[in-house]
């Protein structure tokens, strides 16, 4: 990951995010409150332009989606456990793009304890899916097991940057505990094929369990180690 600008951390070819109302109306055509999340709240969101005075039909909001949906699929995503020095320089840039962005690049740059980080790949989306409503809905309210991946505090609005507290930690790690493979199956199984990019096969499911398991035990060692969470997906 190397952010050199705010402008240039995701895809050289952002579209202007919608309006607030434009994505309520897109909410209305899919009948899908997770609209808001892909469209409105998405890492490096930029789905659509809509030029001012025009309508929008289902359709166009459609698949302007579906281009977000496999756009998100395709991000690579890691967690950081923080030192708390590195916690309050990113807490005080909260919302500073910029800032964020240039504190998560020394973050990565600097990075050399293995044990306190985990990369899950494209595996997160389906780790998100399983602990919560099964959308990318980070607002679900399922806490602690909504914010193992997206349910935290979000410090950019533009990119995932999720900041999950020392304490919440600690919740997360015991919720992650009682998650067997049995259960992950069963929700993952239950994911909507038709909002989903992931082949949702055996493969899948295994490719899934072995980052989840990995997520898992990365939970354990930040809360023993009392630190906070950073997740991020580029």
């Amino acid at each position: 990951m190397s952010y050199s600008t705010h402008d240039d951390r995701c895809s050289s070819n952002h579209a202007q995010r919608p309006r607030d109302d434009a994505t309520v109306d897109y909410a209305r055509f899919c009948g899908a409150e997770r609209a808001v999340t892909v469209v409105g709240r998405a890492l490096c969101r930029s789905p659509v332009k809509r030029r001012a005075g025009t309508a929008t039909s289902a359709a166009g909001w459609a698949a302007s989606a579906s281009q977000a949906e496999r756009r998100i699929a395709g991000m690579l995503g890691v967690h950081f456990a923080i030192t708390s020095e590195q916690e309050r320089s990113l807490l005080t840039a909260d919302d500073d793009g910029d800032q964020v962005g240039e504190l998560l690049e020394d973050i990565e740059e600097s990075w050399d304890d293995d044990a306190s980080k985990v990369d899950t790949d494209k595996a997160w989306d389906a780790i998100h899916r399983c602990l919560t409503d099964g959308t990318l809905d980070p607002d679900d309210d399922g806490y602690p097991l909504s914010h193992a991946v997206l349910g935290g505090r979000h410090l950019d609005d533009d990119c995932y940057v999720v900041y999950v507290s020392a304490a919440e930690v600690h919740d997360v790690a015991e919720a992650l505990r009682a998650v067997d493979r049995t259960w992950l199956r069963r929700r993952f199984d239950a994911i909507d094929h038709r909002d989903y990019d992931g082949a949702q096969d055996d493969e899948d499911f295994e490719y899934t369990w072995r980052n989840f398991v990995a997520v898992q035990a990365f939970y354990d060692r930040a809360a023993t180690a009392e630190r906070a969470v950073i997740f991020t997906a580029t």
